[in-house]
């Protein structure tokens, strides 16, 4: 009896074979890539302004949380460091401010 080696079977998907434009319909076609309406640039930026406000009207401590770690992207470790707070404290007031945002907006949880 001879016992196959799992390391030698070929798994199809440890190296897959690369796209080429014609085994793949998605990369030749450009049709399904167009450019956002007038309409739809006008709604994203009226969606935009909006959660600016919200955040706006968020008192300072929750506003400088949001700012750091929604707004400019930093981790949450970094924020809780910049703002001399601990991470559960940064937590906690992340999640404050963001159901506050949610509630100014009228989204439903």
């Amino acid at each position: 009896m001879h016992k196959l080696n799992p390391t030698s079977a070929v798994n199809p998907f440890r190296h897959p074979p690369p796209l080429t434009p014609s085994a793949d319909p998605w990369l030749t076609s450009t049709s399904n890539w167009s450019a956002p309406s007038a309409e739809d640039e006008v709604l994203s930026r009226l969606e935009a302004q909006a959660v600016a406000a919200a955040i706006a009207q968020l008192p300072p401590d929750q506003r400088s949380v949001v700012d750091l770690r929604d707004v400019q992207g930093y981790s949450g470790p970094m924020v809780a460091k910049a703002l001399g707070l601990t991470v559960p404290a940064r937590k906690s007031r992340l999640h404050r401010a963001r159901t506050a945002v949610r509630e100014t907006l009228g989204v439903p949880t």
